[in-house]
């Protein structure tokens, strides 16, 4: 589903209804439907599971929609029972942000809480910011995680800006599986397009070059970058004769009078 607007779904449900006509109640094959948060599909690489993908999914509905079941397309091969098709999930806190991955060090290592065993699962914000791929995660011991296992998701927080998020999903045999993981980022080309910067002025203003303001006209600064470019990390600014350095370039008004280069 698409929509014009920003926003989040806080609650949904589901029914059914038998057809008379195909018997009602006395011949359906289902009994009850439950609702849940679906994160994502993953694959369960246990043995005797078949090549499908499962479903990670959200089953006591917290607020941040954290995973806590796995559940898996079939029933598992030597078994009979529903139940074993599903999983519990554990999720870990990390112990060791990896750096940023840039074209020189395009592996990075990630960090996970330890002393678990069973399906765990970690998210945190994703060190290259949405701008390169992630192709492959390798365990310590020299594990590699299944594709569908680990990806990036993007969304908006509070201000409406947008974030990005790694997800990691893993099946530790024992509690003593180390928890130390090898990010490993597509090598991103060299950039050689600066971004593009944009002074905007609410309030009162006239001209161009230059620009003719009164102090209570708020400056704005805007940047952008070309796609796949390395993304703007911050914005600074200066006003020539008054601050002795660059500094973060929050949006301001110039109060006095006369001419300012910025």
């Amino acid at each position: 589903m698409i929509s014009t607007l920003s926003g989040k779904f806080i609650e949904f449900n589901v029914t059914f209804s038998h057809a008379s006509e195909l018997g009602g109640d006395l011949t359906s094959l289902i009994s009850q439907t439950n609702a849940y948060y679906l994160l994502h599909r993953v694959r369960v690489t246990l043995p005797g599971r078949d090549n499908r993908l499962d479903f990670l999914a959200d089953v006591d509905k917290d607020p941040e929609h954290l995973p806590d079941a796995i559940f898996e397309s079939e029933i598992p091969e030597g078994t009979s029972d529903i139940n074993d098709a599903r999983s519990s999930v554990k999720v870990v806190g990390v112990v060791s942000n990896p750096n940023r991955p840039t074209s020189q060090s395009p592996k990075v290592e990630l960090g996970l809480q330890t002393g678990d065993s069973g399906w765990i699962y970690a998210r945190l914000p994703d060190p290259s910011m949405g701008l390169l791929k992630l192709p492959d995660v390798i365990r310590a011991d020299g594990v590699h995680l299944d594709p569908n296992n680990f990806w990036v998701s993007e969304g908006l927080d509070s201000n409406h800006q947008r974030t990005f998020t790694l997800h990691l999903l893993d099946y530790r045999a024992d509690a003593n599986v180390i928890g130390n993981y090898t990010l490993v980022f597509a090598r991103p080309v060299d950039d050689t397009i600066p971004p593009s910067t944009t002074i905007l002025f609410n309030g009162p203003s006239k001209g161009t070059d230059p620009v003719s303001i009164t102090p209570e006209t708020q400056i704005v600064f805007m940047a952008t970058d070309n796609e796949g470019g390395s993304g703007v990390a911050s914005i600074l600014k200066k006003i020539v004769g008054v601050d002795p350095d660059f500094i973060a370039a929050y949006p301001m008004n110039i109060s006095r009078l006369g001419s300012a280069e910025l």
